[in-house]
C-alpha cells in the first residue's frame, strides 16, 4: 500500500519551528536569573549532583544549553523523594530560540499555564491545544507530569511536565519534556528537549532552554481539575508489558509486529486484549521516554475513524441511524457550481463516496487517492492553508462533479471530512439547540463516559478568530489510554459499562460484523503470504482474511506515515503510531491473530 503514503493530506512543505530572524524571547533577565539576586545560591556540581550526572542544581539557573541528553534526567530517578513543595499556581514560559540538529535554530513557544499538583502529579487544568502565538508556530499541548525531590538540590522541589509541539496547518506531534527545579515561590530556568515524532519525513531534534516565572496560588477550578485527574487514573486502562500477553496462549512476536521498522522511525506499539493495554516501550533517539502513558501521537486520518465516524455514530444512537441518510445540502449550504453534492448523504460522505473530485474522472479505473495531496490543485492547498472554517468549505466546494452519482466509488478527499463535520454539527444544533456543539457532544457524551480526559484537536477558526467546527479528517492528539479505550467501544459494539454509546447496529456495519457493502479501494494488506483486497466503509479501511477454516473481515484505521489501529474480529486491537511510510495493517493484523483464532 506504498500508495498511500500520506492518506492524511497534508504534504505542505511548511517548514517546522522556522526560524525566520532573531529570538524573541524574554530576554536575559527573568525570574531565573533574579533567583540567584534575591539570594539563592546553587551548589556547586561536586555538592549539588551526588548522583544526578546532567541537569544539576547549578545547571538549571543557568542560561547556557545543554547538549541533547538521555530522557532519564527529565523524570524522578528511583531513589527520588516526594517534593518538598507544591507546585499550585500559573507557570510563564518565554519564547525562546531552540537548537535543532537540522541546523537551523527554531522556536520554543511562549505559554502561560495554570497547574496543580495531585499526590506527585503535576496536572496542568488545560491539556488542550494551545496556540501562544497565531503568527508563529509551534502551538503546544501539556500533559500531566511529576513532582520530586532529590538528595543535593538544597530544599529546591523538581517537576518534569511532557508535551507535544505541533503546527496549526498540519497534525505532526512531537514530543518532548520541559524540566525545571521550583520552591514556594521561585522557578529556575526551564529545560526542554525534543527527539521523538510522528512527523513523516520530518525527522529532528529539539532542545534549548527558556526563562520562565511563577505566581504561586490555588486556580479557580482546582477543584474539578483534581476529581478529573483522580477519575482519569481510577478508570485508565491497565498497561503490561509486551510479552505478558502469551500467557493468553498465544504471542504476536514484534519482529512479525514491526516488520521491517527501524525503532527509531515507531513512537509506540501496543495490543489491547480484554481490557489490558500490552506495550513495546517507546523509544526515542535520546532513549526510552519517561511518560509513555503521556506520550500523544499525531492522529492524522485516524481522525476520519476516532473523530468523524464516531461522531455520526454517536448522532444514530441519538437521533436514529436515519442521520446517516440525512442530505449534506439540507445542513451545509454549497455554492452551486454544480449540482453533484445534491443528494449527497452523511453515510456517503463517511465513506468517500461523494462523487465530488478534479482528477480520474474514469469510472472503470479504482484511482482512490486521485484527489488526495494533489499540490497542483489551489483548492487543496487553500483548504490546508486557510484557518477558517468558511474558506476551508469554499475550498472543498470548489471540486468539480464527476460522472456518476454519489454512493458509488471511492475517491478520498480529506476535504470531505470538514464538509461532514459542518453538516454533523448543524444538524446536532438543529436538533438540540444552537448552543450545541459537535466536539462537546464527543467529549461529553462519549469520551468522558470512557474516562478519557480531553483530547488535543485541531478547529477551524470562526469569523471572530476563536475554534470552531473541528476538521475531523485529521487533527485528533491520542495518547495510548485514548487509542485504546476508543478501539475497546468500537470492539464492543459501541457499548461502554451497559450503555450504549454508538448505535450498536451502524457500529457493527462499519466493522464489517454486519451485512454491509463496502467499496473498494486500490489498496493491498498483506497477510502472511497473501496480498488482500482493502475496502473502505463509514471512515474504516477493511480486509477479508481466510484462515482456512473460515473467513474473517479486519477493520483499521489508518493516518499517514504507516500508523494504524486494527481492530481484529477475534476481540483483539492492534496499535502502532510510526512515521516511517511503511503501510503494512497486514502485518499488525497477522501477528495480533496468532494470540487467539480469528473466528
Amino acid at each position: 500500500m506504498n500508495n498511500r503514503l500520506n492518506n492524511l493530506g497534508i504534504t505542505l512543505t511548511l517548514s517546522f519551528l522556522v526560524a525566520s530572524c532573531g529570538s524573541t524571547g524574554a530576554g536575559s533577565r527573568g525570574t531565573g536569573s533574579n533567583a540567584s539576586d534575591a539570594g539563592v545560591s546553587p551548589a556547586t556540581g561536586e555538592v549539588a549532583c551526588p548522583v544526578r550526572g546532567e541537569l544539576c542544581l547549578d545547571a538549571m539557573f543557568k542560561l547556557t544549553s545543554p547538549a541533547l541528553i538521555d530522557y532519564q534526567y527529565f523524570a524522578p530517578p528511583a531513589n527520588a523523594d516526594a517534593a518538598v513543595h507544591a507546585f499550585n499556581g500559573r507557570l510563564t514560559v518565554g519564547e525562546t530560540r531552540s537548537r535543532r540538529t537540522s541546523g537551523r535554530g527554531g522556536y520554543f513557544p511562549a505559554f502561560t499555564a495554570d497547574f496543580i499538583t495531585v499526590n506527585g502529579d503535576l496536572v496542568p487544568v488545560n491539556q488542550g491545544l494551545m496556540r501562544p502565538n497565531p503568527r508563529r508556530v509551534p502551538n503546544i499541548v501539556l500533559s500531566p507530569g511529576k513532582v520530586w525531590s532529590e538528595a543535593g538540590d538544597q530544599g529546591f522541589s523538581r517537576a518534569a511536565i511532557p508535551f507535544v509541539l505541533g503546527v496549526d496547518r498540519e497534525n505532526q506531534a512531537r514530543n518532548g519534556v520541559a524540566t525545571f527545579v521550583f520552591d514556594e515561590s521561585r522557578v529556575s530556568r526551564v529545560f526542554f528537549q525534543v527527539a521523538q515524532e510522528t512527523a513523516p519525513n520530518r525527522e529532528d531534534d529539539l532542545w534549548g532552554v527558556a526563562e520562565a516565572s511563577y505566581v504561586p496560588g490555588t486556580p479557580a477550578d482546582a477543584d474539578r481539575v483534581r476529581k478529573r485527574h483522580l477519575r482519569y487514573l481510577a478508570t485508565r486502562l491497565p498497561v503490561q508489558s509486551w510479552g505478558k500477553h502469551a500467557s493468553e496462549g498465544g504471542y504476536a512476536r514484534p519482529d512479525e509486529f514491526n516488520r521491517s521498522l527501524a525503532a527509531s522511525a515507531i513512537s509506540q506499539t501496543a495490543l489491547v486484549i480484554d481490557g489490558v493495554v500490552y506495550a513495546q516501550p517507546p523509544v526515542t533517539r535520546e532513549g526510552r521516554y519517561p511518560f509513555p502513558r503521556e506520550m500523544r501521537h499525531a492522529a492524522y486520518s485516524i481522525t476520519k475513524s476516532a473523530g468523524a465516524a464516531i461522531a455520526l455514530l454517536r448522532l444514530a444512537e441519538k437521533f436514529g441511524a436515519e442521520v446517516f441518510d440525512a442530505f449534506v445540502t439540507d445542513y451545509v449550504k454549497a455554492p452551486t457550481r454544480h449540482s453533484g453534492w445534491n443528494g449527497v448523504t452523511f453515510g456517503q460522505l463517511l465513506s468517500m463516496t461523494a462523487g465530488v473530485g478534479n482528477n480520474s474522472p474514469r469510472a472503470d479505473i479504482i484511482d482512490t487517492f486521485a484527489d488526495e495531496n494533489d499540490m497542483s490543485n489551489p483548492n487543496w492547498v487553500r483548504f490546508f492553508l486557510r484557518p477558517d472554517a468558511s474558506a476551508k468549505l469554499n475550498a472543498a466546494f470548489s471540486y468539480r462533479n464527476y460522472p456518476w452519482s454519489s454512493g458509488q466509488i471511492v475517491r478520498y478527499n480529506t476535504t470531505h471530512s470538514f464538509v461532514l463535520a459542518t453538516a454533523m454539527e448543524n444538524f446536532l444544533q438543529q436538533m438540540s439547540g444552537t448552543e450545541a456543539n459537535l466536539w462537546t457532544m464527543l467529549k461529553n457524551e462519549v469520551f468522558d463516559p470512557l474516562g478519557i480526559e480531553d483530547i488535543p484537536v485541531m478547529r477551524s477558526l470562526s469569523g471572530d478568530g476563536q475554534p470552531s467546527t473541528p476538521i475531523l479528517g485529521f487533527g485528533m492528539y491520542l495518547n495510548i489510554n485514548d487509542t485504546a479505550k476508543i478501539a475497546e467501544l468500537l470492539q464492543s459494539d459501541g457499548q461502554h459499562a451497559g450503555r450504549q454509546i454508538l448505535h450498536k447496529e451502524k457500529t457493527r456495519e462499519a466493522l464489517r460484523k454486519a451485512a454491509a457493502t463496502a467499496y473498494p479501494t486500490d489498496g493491498t494488506a498483506y497477510f502472511g503470504s497473501s496480498a488482500l483486497p482493502v475496502n473502505y466503509l463509514y471512515g474504516f479501511w477493511g480486509f477479508e482474511v481466510d484462515t482456512g477454516g473460515c473467513r474473517a473481515n479486519v477493520t483499521y484505521m489508518e493516518g499517514a506515515g504507516g500508523s494504524f489501529v486494527v481492530l481484529l474480529p477475534n476481540g483483539v486491537s492492534a496499535i502502532r503510531y510510526a512515521d516511517a511510510n511503511v503501510m503494512d495493517p497486514g502485518a499488525l493484523a497477522s501477528a495480533a491473530s496468532q494470540i487467539r483464532p480469528l473466528c
